[in-house]
């Protein structure tokens, strides 16, 4: 009996690093060659960071320079409350996007008034209200489509 444990969990724990693999060449992809992604690809690279860094981490490192296909890849897995707050906090820049360059969005970002800087803490919260439902459906997604690659 202990031998058929160890042998699942061997199995386990093998899948585990086989798919750390995956999301790690995912990653070196995305870093290196970003437009070579799959749609399925992409929506784990741009969603991902989300659910272990929440909003601002996302706006203020990299990541905000893809904001419109995170909005797209939000849509397509059917995460309307996250799209609405981004949404919310994309209003707070000048041209109603974050600029695509991390120094020009932080420099924008450190300009903030405190009603802006209100808006973004209450943004950050209300994501984190939602991630662990950001969290299961990006999974789910991920169990379903990024394997058949």
């Amino acid at each position: 009996m202990i031998l058929v444990f160890s042998n699942a969990k061997f199995y386990k724990n093998e899948k585990k690093r086989r798919t750390s693999r995956t999301m790690g060449k995912i990653v070196d992809i995305g870093v290196t060659d970003y437009d070579s992604l799959n749609s399925h690809q992409r929506i784990w690279f741009n969603i991902e960071p989300l659910v272990n860094g929440g909003i601002i981490e996302y706006y203020t490192n990299h990541g905000a320079e893809n904001n419109s296909d995170l909005l797209e890849d939000l849509k397509k897995i059917n995460l309307n409350t996250v799209i609405s707050v981004f949404n919310e906090v994309n209003t707070l820049f000048m041209k109603g996007k974050p600029p695509k360059d991390i120094d020009e969005r932080n420099n924008e970002i450190s300009e903030w008034d405190t009603k802006k800087i209100d808006i973004l803490e209450r943004s950050e919260k209300n994501f984190w209200e939602n991630s662990q439902e950001t969290e299961i459906v990006l999974y789910k997604y991920v169990n379903e489509n990024l394997k058949k690659n």
